[in-house]
């Protein structure tokens, strides 16, 4: 009896050694497959993403901000860039997620929450389906004393509105002379928060069959005009969910 179990025993330590070859050699021809560029690796990387997403639990935006919201600068930027920009990109999906969808009456009125002073015609399609580019959100980056205490300046006091709906009322927002400002961050990721330049959110509505079908949201670095975007946050949302919306 102990003879077939020490002979079952090594057997399978057999089998572990070789799935566990067959295992890293499947890893290593992935990963020699990924840096040739083949036509899966988009698809292949999304996959990988979302199971480690899955096993780690994903955050969402507002998970995020209540981590990071009042962090320092410094502080801010020991967490990897990585994870900051996905933040930025919950960020973004999460103002516009709930257009899709919408006739242009309802996408009105959710897009009051937004931006108050929102206009039919500036969310009325064109000929090609298009609504006119909106601003949604211009933020500058200022400090109280150092770069370790941050505040955020808004564009115009009605975007206090957006920071209200990208924070779940979390923010902290104060009326200072005629500017609004809030106490707290509300993007993360590098390419927003590493100086006092502005930085303009847009959107533009798409829509087929009289309802939207997608929102192009794009961060720029500058105003509205400005072909400059920030990393990761040139995007189209195209539903609901993390999965919906892809990064150009």
């Amino acid at each position: 009896m102990a003879k077939v179990l020490a002979s079952l025993k090594h057997k399978q330590k057999g089998q572990g050694i070789v799935e566990y070859a067959l295992l890293l050699a499947f890893v290593v021809a992935l990963a020699m497959f990924l840096n040739t560029g083949g036509g899966l690796k988009d698809s292949v990387v999304a996959v990988f993403d979302d199971v480690a997403n899955l096993l780690g639990g994903y955050r969402t935006y507002s998970e995020y901000y209540g981590d990071w919201h009042s962090l320092s600068y410094n502080d801010l930027s020991a967490q990897s860039n990585k994870d900051r920009i996905k933040a930025d990109q919950e960020g973004l999906q999460k103002l516009v997620q709930n257009l899709i969808g919408l006739n242009k009456e309802d996408a009105l009125t959710e897009l009051k929450k937004l931006m108050p002073n929102a206009t039919d015609t500036e969310v009325n399609p064109n000929g090609q389906g298009d609504s006119q580019v909106l601003t949604l959100l211009s933020t500058y980056d200022h400090y109280y004393d150092t770069p370790n205490n941050p505040y955020i300046t808004l564009g115009a006091d009605t975007q206090n509105a957006a920071v209200n709906y990208l924070s779940d009322q979390q923010a902290t927002t104060y009326r200072d002379s005629s500017r609004m400002k809030s106490k707290d961050r509300v993007f993360f990721s590098d390419d927003m928060i590493n100086s006092t330049s502005q930085r303009t959110v847009t959107a533009q509505l798409h829509y087929e069959n009289g309802k939207v079908a997608s929102v192009d949201v794009v961060a720029h670095i500058g105003n509205a005009n400005s072909t400059t975007y920030a990393e990761g946050l040139n995007m189209s949302v195209t539903g609901s969910g993390k999965k919906d919306y892809t990064v150009k």
